[in-house]
């Protein structure tokens, strides 16, 4: 079995594929469509990596929450399987609850944006926006809001009543 992400057919054509090696391996050809395509699989594939890293890992099996969910099928899946597959790894050796959260995904999956879900106003993507930035400026400054505030180039008091308006929480954020 051999897999690729690249049209072999089309490179045996152009003199890129040894036209031997394509008809050798070219017995049955099964395609499949990218991650992207077939986002409904995305919470069956993550229960399985789930299961499957708990247990090498010898951890009871956790749990994933919705909001944990609702983001890895927002995602933009590039690397395919194999990146969900990762990011599950990681996520699991990094989870310090009986769930995976929303923070314990891989900051590309958190910082990712669904242009299909923003909303039309530029008020409310702004808001959006604002919001995950100074999440992300908190959690890179180990959650020292005067250091996040001189960052942001805004004062601390600013910054607090960002946070109040933007419901993030002023108490320590979970890394």
């Amino acid at each position: 079995i051999a897999a690729t992400n690249q049209d072999i057919y089309e490179k045996t054509k152009s003199g890129d594929f040894r036209e031997d090696l394509y008809y050798r391996l070219n017995v049955v050809e099964i395609k499949l469509p990218s991650l992207n395509e077939r986002r409904e699989d995305i919470p069956l594939l993550v229960n399985h990596f789930v299961e499957k890293y708990c247990k090498e890992m010898g951890k009871p099996v956790l749990g994933v929450t919705n909001d944990s969910i609702k983001k890895l099928i927002n995602y933009d899946w590039r690397g395919g399987v194999r990146e969900l597959e990762n990011i599950i790894e990681r996520a699991i050796i990094f989870s310090a609850g009986d769930k995976i959260e929303v923070n314990d995904l891989a900051d590309n999956v958190n910082q990712s944006i669904s242009i299909g879900n923003m909303p039309e106003s530029i008020k409310e993507a702004s808001l959006i926006f604002e919001k995950e930035h100074i999440k992300r400026i908190i959690k890179k400054y180990d959650n020292n809001k005067e250091e996040a505030a001189t960052a942001l180039e805004i004062g601390l008091s600013s910054l607090y009543r960002k946070m109040e308006l933007l419901d993030i929480p002023t108490r320590p954020m979970k890394e």
